[in-house]
């Protein structure tokens, strides 16, 4: 990719990506390619940036059923979150000093 003139990497937001999530971040850090990511766990692993909605608020939000509870075969009950999931973005710092980038204080925020 750096032969070719890549500059940054990123990818679908898809199960594979997902299941080699550690593997795709440490080989864009060792080629010296960002990576923006869709999801927490990836940036955690070393991604450059996230942008996407909290997967782990949407997997532990609390839900409630709607209709009436599953009956039998070919039954299905809904699923409906009591909250809008919230999207985040992301920078890690430890990657951007690591790939020799400044970033501007503009973008600097610490939730808590």
């Amino acid at each position: 990719m750096k032969d070719a003139g890549i500059q940054a990497v990123t990818f679908n937001p898809d199960g594979w990506a997902f299941a080699y999530r550690d593997l795709i971040a440490k080989l864009a850090l060792a080629k010296g390619l960002p990576l923006s990511a869709y999801s927490r766990q990836t940036f955690n692993a070393g991604a450059l940036m996230s942008y996407g909605v909290d997967h782990d608020a949407i997997s532990l939000s609390r839900g409630r059923l709607r209709g009436q509870a599953p009956e039998g075969r070919g039954s299905l009950a809904s699923f409906q979150s009591n909250s809008q999931p919230n999207s985040e973005f992301l920078i890690n710092l430890n990657t951007a000093r690591a790939l020799g980038l400044t970033v501007p204080p503009s973008l600097l925020f610490t939730h808590r």
